[in-house]
């Protein structure tokens, strides 16, 4: 089987992965700071619960953003590995042939 790959595309993408997960998780924590003032404005039975509920969904998202975080540093270490590999593997074949008697040993 034979297949293609952009590696510079693919470390691209798992780069943007990776930024764009630590953005969106230092919103989250903002919105949890944020959250954890409403007391300040709004204490009763409801806000207890409405606030341990919206703390819940944002660590329960956290915890989703972690893993394309962690999707997104694989692509990039599997983008880096597999091109050393095709390299590697370019650099042996490119050395048992003798290109300049059009010989293979």
């Amino acid at each position: 089987m034979f297949f293609k790959v952009d590696y510079d595309k693919v470390s691209e993408v798992g780069n943007s992965l990776v930024v764009e997960t630590e953005k969106l998780n230092s919103l989250y924590s903002d919105i949890a700071e944020i959250c954890k003032s409403i007391n300040e404005n709004w204490y009763s039975k409801d806000s207890s619960i409405y606030i341990y509920r919206l703390l819940k969904f944002i660590n329960d998202k956290a915890i989703e953003n972690e893993n394309f975080n962690v999707a997104g540093r694989a692509l990039k270490d599997i983008s880096s590995v597999y091109s050393e590999q095709d390299n590697k593997w370019l650099n042996e074949l490119v050395q048992t042939l003798d290109v300049k008697k059009g010989r293979v040993d």
